[in-house]
């Protein structure tokens, strides 16, 4: 039994409230199970930015990402499952169309915020997203569980355990699981002033990738 299967239960099953994970739709039992550690019981928690405030610890962050990127991975070969019980497909080959169709809706933009030069930008970069959505396509990653918002203060850490609970799921969507990864390492420069060229950074930075790297090596 993989260690993804063995950390998976569902509500009713047999297994140790801890771990159990409620799947994204009562009818959806995908086998094998990939999803563990997305939801647990109930336990005392902390969000794990709080806990990086008062130390510092690249190690934490790093079995983060290790897990984080293990539950994409798992997550990659059941993308059909999941967008057909419709979950937003985001994949590249859609996401350029998507943009397109995002920008055109000025009163929607402008409702949420952004100003007329704002939108003039995101138009400018239309082509950008083109080129780059498929530069990204030729490599052999494949789509997978993004967050949009994944960042050190969407997990928390429970007490005694150590077990880590991603949260804040509600829009997830299929795309290039690197979105996720980028916004995380944003995240952590800024809340906790580390920079590019820090070692704890370049650290972490290399956690949220190793998984990655079975598929592509570091020189490409």
């Amino acid at each position: 039994m993989s260690e993804i299967s063995k950390n998976f239960s569902y509500p009713g099953d047999p297994g140790e409230e801890a771990s159990s994970v409620a799947p994204p739709h009562p009818s959806c039992r995908p086998t094998p199970p990939v999803i563990p550690r997305l939801v647990r019981g109930i336990q005392k928690k902390h969000r794990l930015r709080e806990i990086l405030k008062q130390e510092f610890d690249p190690a934490l962050v790093c079995k983060a990402m290790n897990e984080f990127t293990s539950i994409q991975l798992a997550f990659a070969d059941q993308v059909d499952v999941f967008i057909d019980l419709g979950m937003p497909d985001w994949r590249l080959d859609k996401l350029p169309d998507l943009y397109q169709k995002l920008i055109s809706q000025k009163d929607i933009l402008i409702g949420d915020g952004l100003s007329e030069i704002e939108i003039s930008e995101l138009e400018t970069l239309l082509p950008k997203v083109f080129h780059l959505s498929e530069e990204l396509s030729q490599y052999s990653i494949k789509s997978t569980m993004v967050q949009p918002d994944f960042n050190e203060n969407n997990i928390l850490i429970g007490g005694k355990s150590k077990a880590l609970t991603f949260i804040d799921l509600g829009e997830i969507s299929i795309s290039h699981p690197f979105f996720s990864l980028l916004n995380g390492l944003q995240q952590i420069r800024k809340h906790h002033a580390l920079t590019e060229d820090d070692e704890r950074y370049l650290r972490i930075q290399e956690a949220c990738f190793k998984n990655y790297m079975n598929f592509e090596s570091k020189k490409r």
